[in-house]
C-alpha cells in the first residue's frame, strides 16, 4: 500500500494487536480471579478450564456450521436472482429472507423450539436471520460490477456462466 509519496505504508501495525492483547490480558485476569475466589461446588465445574475449552470449540463448530449454511443458501440464491431470467423472482426471494431478518432471534428460537430443541433448532434459528444480508451483499456486489468488465469478458470469448 502507498501513502501517496511513493513510500510503502505497513499493512499490519503495532496498533491492529491492542485489541487482541487486552482480551488476552483481561481472560488472564478473569482465570486468575476465578482460581482464588471462593466458588460453590457447581461454580467450580461451570469454570474448569476444561469445561470452558470443550465450550469454546463446540461454540466454533455452532458458528462454522451456520456461516457455512447461509453461504451455501445465500450466495448461490443471490446469483441466480441476479440473471436476467429470474429477476422477477427476486421481490419474493427478498420478501422471504425478509421474514427471518424482521423476528427478534429470540422470539425465532422459542418458536422453533416448541417443536424441536437443541443444535437443529439454534442452526435454524440463526441461520434464517443471518440469510437476508448475505443475500443483500451478494445482489448488490454482482449489481455493482461494471458492464464495460461484462463486455470486456463476454469480448474475450467467455460463457454466460464464466462472466
Amino acid at each position: 500500500m502507498s501513502d501517496g509519496r511513493g513510500t510503502a505504508k505497513p499493512v499490519i501495525r503495532w496498533t491492529d494487536f491492542l485489541l487482541p492483547l487486552v482480551c488476552v490480558l483481561l481472560v488472564g485476569a478473569n482465570a486468575l480471579y476465578l482460581s482464588s475466589a471462593d466458588l460453590d461446588e457447581i461454580v467450580q465445574r461451570a469454570v474448569k478450564p476444561s469445561v470452558l475449552w470443550g465450550q469454546t470449540v463446540d461454540h466454533i463448530k455452532i458458528s462454522v456450521l451456520i456461516a457455512t449454511l447461509v453461504m451455501l443458501v445465500a450466495v448461490p440464491l443471490g446469483v441466480l436472482i441476479t440473471r436476467p431470467g429470474y429477476k422477477k423472482a427476486a421481490p419474493f426471494v427478498l420478501a422471504l429472507a425478509n421474514v427471518g431478518q424482521a423476528a427478534p432471534s429470540i422470539g425465532l428460537l422459542a418458536i422453533v423450539g416448541t417443536f424441536f430443541i437443541g443444535l437443529n433448532s439454534v442452526v435454524l434459528v440463526l441461520a434464517a436471520y443471518s440469510v437476508l444480508p448475505v443475500l443483500r451483499n451478494t445482489i448488490v456486489g454482482l449489481e455493482q460490477v461494471d458492464v464495460g468488465i461484462k463486455d470486456a469478458a463476454r469480448g474475450q470469448g467467455m460463457s454466460p456462466l464464466g462472466v
